[in-house]
C-alpha cells in the first residue's frame, strides 16, 4: 500500500511539473533570465519608542533567474538605500529633537512565486532574507533652551563611526526580512513595493533594547 500511494505520488508531481511551462517559454513574461535597474523612495524608522518615520530613497540592479518551470524565481539584488529617523522627546525640561539618517548597502535575496497574466504582464510574490552593511550617515541633535540656558545646542557626527566611542550609536550590520510585490506589465516596466522587517538590534549602545530598522519602499524598475 505504501509503495502504490508513493508512486501515486511521484505520477502527480511529474504531471504537475510536466504541465507548467519550460523557464524559456516565449508563451509569458517570465520566459527566462531578466535583469533589472529600479530607483523609487522608501519610509523608514528604527523601532524603539519615540520615533517617527523619516523619508529616504533606494536603489539597484537586480536578476531574475526561473528555477521551477517560470513559476518559481532566485531574486537576488543589491540596492543603495538611505534609512533614519526622527524622534522628539524632553530633556532636561527641554525639548529635543534627534534626526537620523543611515545608508546602506544592501542584499536582498529573495525568492518569488510568478503569477503569468499574459506575455507582457505578470505578478511577483516576493520574500527572504536581506544583508546590509552602513556605509555612512548623519545623526543631528539640537535643543532649545538646553539646561535652562537660551539658545540651541546642536550635535552633528556620524552614527557608524567616530573618534569617540559615545557616538557611535548603531552597529554597521544589518539582517532581515524582506517582503514584497513586483507588478511587471508592457514586458520591461516594473514596480516593486517592498517592507523590510529588522530582525536584529542595531544599536551601537549597550542597554537599548528593540532597536531594529523598518523600512516601506516603492520603485519603478525597468526590466530587460
Amino acid at each position: 500500500m505504501k509503495k502504490i500511494f508513493i508512486s501515486l505520488l511521484v505520477t502527480l508531481f511529474a504531471f504537475t511539473a510536466n504541465a507548467q511551462l519550460s523557464p524559456y517559454s516565449p508563451f509569458t513574461v517570465f520566459d527566462g533570465n531578466h535583469y533589472w535597474v529600479e530607483a523609487g523612495a522608501s519610509y523608514n524608522k528604527v523601532k524603539t519608542r519615540h520615533t517617527d518615520y523619516k523619508l529616504g530613497y533606494r536603489g539597484g540592479v537586480g536578476a531574475d533567474i526561473p528555477i521551477h518551470y517560470s513559476t518559481v524565481s532566485f531574486l537576488p539584488s543589491i540596492v543603495f538605500e538611505c534609512k533614519g529617523y526622527t524622534q522628539e522627546m524632553i530633556v532636561d525640561m527641554a525639548p529635543l529633537t534627534t534626526d537620523m539618517t543611515s545608508m546602506y548597502i544592501e542584499a536582498p535575496i529573495n525568492f518569488s512565486y510568478n503569477l503569468a497574466i499574459g506575455k507582457k504582464t505578470g505578478i511577483q510574490f516576493c520574500a527572504g532574507p536581506y544583508f546590509a552593511v552602513g556605509i555612512a550617515g548623519s545623526y543631528t541633535e539640537s535643543s532649545d533652551n538646553y539646561l535652562g540656558l537660551y539658545g540651541t545646542r546642536s550635535l552633528d557626527f556620524n552614527p557608524f563611526k567616530n573618534d569617540d566611542p559615545e557616538h557611535n550609536l548603531l552597529r554597521r550590520f544589518d539582517f532581515g526580512a524582506d517582503l514584497g510585490i513586483r507588478i511587471i506589465f508592457l514586458r520591461h516596466a516594473m514596480v516593486k513595493l517592498n517592507a523590510e522587517l529588522g530582525c536584529i538590534n542595531i544599536s551601537g549602545k549597550e542597554g537599548v533594547p528593540g532597536f531594529r530598522n523598518v523600512s516601506l519602499s516603492g520603485s519603478l524598475a525597468f526590466r530587460y
